[in-house]
């Protein structure tokens, strides 16, 4: 797959960290937003291929976050957008999916389910693959 613009959002300099590392071993360019309200303004600054968002964060948590993008309508309304979540509760994946987000991802993060998932609803969002085999 050809290089992604990801846009991470966690309020974690650690996890963001993280993905950055494995996200960039793989040659896709990484912006961070530390928060939700972050990266909000981010994606309407620096629009990007696909997003990984934390879902527990202060001030602007990853589900409102991702209902506000759906709102802003035109291209960036449909960036797909990876919930990412050490929460991993019953009925979680369901309150992503009802929040508009594309896929579901748990913490701690591994490189391969990382990039692998992240791969996978972009193509999917292109029309390139199944939706069922995406996860949320």
């Amino acid at each position: 797959m050809q290089a992604m613009r990801v846009l991470i959002v966690d309020d974690s300099d650690a996890n963001r960290k993280v993905a950055r590392v494995f996200l960039e071993r793989e040659g896709h360019t990484v912006i961070e937003a530390n928060g939700g309200a972050a990266g909000l303004r981010e994606i309407r600054s620096n629009p990007v291929d696909i997003v990984l968002m934390d879902i527990a964060m202060p001030e602007i948590d990853g589900l409102e976050a991702a209902r506000q993008i759906r709102r802003m309508g035109g291209t960036l309304a449909m960036t797909p957008i990876v919930a990412w979540t050490a929460h991993d509760v019953p009925g979680m994946r369901l309150q992503c999916s009802a929040a508009g987000m594309d896929g579901y991802l748990t913490k701690p993060i591994q490189r391969t389910p990382l990039v692998e998932s992240l791969e996978s609803v972009l193509r999917q969002s292109r029309g390139e693959e199944d939706k069922a085999a995406v996860g949320c």
